[in-house]
This record gives C-alpha cells, structure tokens and sequence, in this order.
C-alpha cells in the first residue's frame, strides 16, 4: 500500500484540489486504487475493514505502521 498526490477535482479560481491515490498490490496480483481527498490514517482504516490478516508492505510512512498497532495479525 502506498499513498500518492495528484492534483483533480475542482476548487476556488480554477485550480486544483490536492488528492491522494492509494494503491494496493493484493494477494492475486490484482492492484486496486483507492481515492481520499487526505493522506490520514482514517483512509486505510476504512478501506482496510480490519480484513487485512498478513503483511502490509508499505514505505514507512508512520500511518500505517500506527495501523498495524491496532490490528492484531497485521505484520
């Protein structure tokens, strides 16, 4: 799992809102992208579920390691 910016959507004065995509690379090779106008820990906790039993593989960001903490069976 991974969180990355992209400027989309519309705001004041024809500029852009900053969004983030969070890709996940899942068990059958599958990628799923998810949306989130933030880059807070709530994202993945709503699209995890608490579904997830294994290792998230991510790239430090503190958020997820602070998911794992709360999740029993997520390494």
């Amino acid at each position: 799992m991974d969180e990355t910016p992209i400027n989309a959507g519309k705001a004041k004065k024809c500029k852009l809102k900053q969004g983030w995509f969070w890709p996940l690379y899942c068990d059958q090779d599958e990628v799923v992208f998810t949306f989130s106008s933030s880059r807070g820990q709530q994202h993945i906790e709503n699209i995890m579920k608490h579904q997830l039993n294994g290792t998230l593989i991510s790239d430090g960001y503190y958020v997820y390691a602070s998911y794992v903490a709360k999740n029993e069976g997520v390494i």
